[in-house]
């Protein structure tokens, strides 16, 4: 990892280039360049470069968060042939424990040299309740005590988190490997640990080493008063605004300064859209840049001086002296996010949250539930509910109503996503005949995906004619009986249409699309 200045400058020398041709001559000698704000640096690995069975040598220290997806992914330094340690995994998580519990707890059990030159391999029957971000927690973490690398066995979390970021064609193919992708039978581990899920505690470790666990219950005794940072996965940042909505609703605010740091520009955006940043703001948070921020020593803090003893509790990995603000009396612990923001709101380690009660603004008691949310956005853009809306504000020429068409097999008028849904589940083709504003503004995409994934085998206007080879999603039950058409009733027509397409379009249209042509041509 070097600065963009300077790699601009080097490349200046070596190639003879100017600043703008930069990014080109990156792309040409196959070059990936992640500009200022895109996001960490192994957060943007595990979106963009990791997948189950990758061998991954890094110059990050963070590389081995690929263990979460199945790869061994060692960074620099960790090269000779290693130890592997055993951690199984039992019982289940419930209540407000979360991965994070679990390298803390590995962490108190090794220290921050029980790892060295050694894997940490979890395995055992409930690695599956584990969401892939919560593996990307414990390995990410797992470099602090000392691991070459950390690593999960496939399994089916990580097969979803890969179908729902547009790798299911990599989560297909390691399924056909899978059983290469999990511990031999009867392998033997050089140690092993058991963690059991239905006994661990909430924990909190510091200060001024990782290795220095506390359940939360027994560290409130150590400090009066701490700020509250975290930088985490979109599970997590849902589970923090879970617990300050809960805040909200009571009345209450921040009590501590609490910042809030996304790890990549698709988390920063995805919390946005999705309302949790704004939630994390509402209860006093301050969202920053996509930056590693105060985990690599930039939390620039104006509340205390230099020399000034104080407490800090993060969700981040490290918590040396000195580490997150420059400030050697700074007290720093690590925990949960979700536990972060409910110190920060109460602004006080002498709270427990599985335990302790808070007084909202109208002097009721209340608990914190423990918080949960999804592992990733849910797909708003899911093709079966936009369908939904199929022509739903169209005027049909035949009525002369809107959201209203014939049914040709109940010979019934209906709306028009209730009548495409019953003909693609039974495999009934229909077209649309649209006028020459079919499509236009921001609407075209969906006027071109809606008939498409419904079965409709085409759809037509003035200016646009799209092929589908989309069938039904699976075979369903036998179609209706189609009224009889044995004397000519207009059901078998032929219709030439006029067109506007060049020779490249006629591609596409003769292959069903863009991406099937291209698909194509890439056999």
């Amino acid at each position: 990892m070097v600065p963009y200045s300077l790699l601009v400058t080097r490349l200046q020398k070596a190639l003879g280039v100017r600043q703008y041709h930069v990014a080109s001559v990156l792309v040409k000698y196959g070059v990936s360049f992640w500009k200022p704000g895109s996001g960490i640096i192994h957060q943007i690995i595990l979106e963009k470069y990791e997948y189950p069975g990758v061998l991954l040598i890094g110059t990050d220290s963070h590389t081995p968060n690929g263990g979460s997806l199945g790869g061994i992914c060692i960074g620099v330094g960790g090269l000779k042939c290693p130890k592997v340690i055993g951690v199984k995994l039992m019982g289940s998580l419930s209540g407000w424990t979360s991965p994070k519990d679990v390298i803390l707890k590995v962490a108190g059990i090794l220290t921050m040299k029980g790892g060295t030159g050694a894997i940490v391999e979890y395995h055992g029957p409930v690695v599956d309740s584990i969401s892939c971000t919560g593996m990307v927690t414990v390995c990410n973490m797992g470099l602090e005590i000392g691991t070459t690398t950390s690593v999960f066995h496939y399994n089916l979390r990580m097969k979803k988190y890969m179908s729902k970021t547009c790798q299911a064609d990599v989560a297909n193919l390691a399924d056909e490997f899978k059983d290469h992708l999990v511990p031999d039978p009867g392998c033997h581990y050089d140690q092993l640990i058991e963690v059991n899920f239905s006994e661990l505690k909430l924990h909190i470790n510091g200060p001024f080493t990782p290795d220095l666990a506390h359940p939360v219950a027994e560290v409130g005794k150590v400090a009066e008063k701490e700020e509250c940072c975290t930088n985490s996965s979109y599970e997590d940042m849902g589970c923090s605004a879970g617990g300050a909505q809960q805040a909200l609703a009571h009345g209450l605010k921040c009590k501590s300064q609490f910042t809030i740091t996304p790890c990549s520009e698709q988390i920063r955006a995805s919390i946005e859209q999705d309302g949790y940043a704004q939630t994390l703001r509402d209860v006093g948070g301050i969202v920053l840049a996509n930056a590693c921020g105060p985990c690599i020593g930039q939390l620039h803090r104006k509340d205390i001086k230099k020399q000034e003893k104080n407490i800090i509790v993060t969700s981040y990995n490290r918590n040396f002296m000195g580490h997150n603000d420059m400030n050697p009396k700074t007290h720093a612990f690590i925990t949960s996010p979700e536990t972060v923001t409910a110190l920060a709101i109460v602004g006080t380690l002498k709270f427990n949250p599985e335990t302790n009660y808070l007084t909202g603004k109208d002097g009721k008691k209340f608990k914190l539930e423990a918080p949960d949310a999804d592992e990733l956005p849910q797909f708003r853009g899911h093709l079966d509910n936009i369908s939904n809306n199929l022509l739903s504000g169209a005027i049909n020429i035949e009525n002369g109503k809107a959201n209203s068409v014939h049914d040709a097999v109940t010979h019934e008028f209906g709306p028009f996503p209730d009548t495409a849904h019953y003909y693609k589940k039974y495999g009934i083709s229909w077209v649309v005949t649209g006028d020459e504003n079919y499509g236009k503004g921001s609407s075209w995409e969906h006027a071109a995906l809606e008939p498409r994934h419904l079965s409709g085998p085409g759809h037509h206007h003035q200016e646009l004619c799209q092929d589908s080879r989309d069938q039904p999603e699976e075979a369903g039950p036998a179609a209706p009986d189609l009224p009889d058409h044995s004397e000519p009733e207009g059901l078998d027509e032929i219709n030439l249409l006029n067109h506007t397409f060049n020779e490249t379009e006629i591609q596409w249209f003769s292959a069903g699309s863009a991406l099937y042509r291209t698909k194509e041509l890439q056999q």
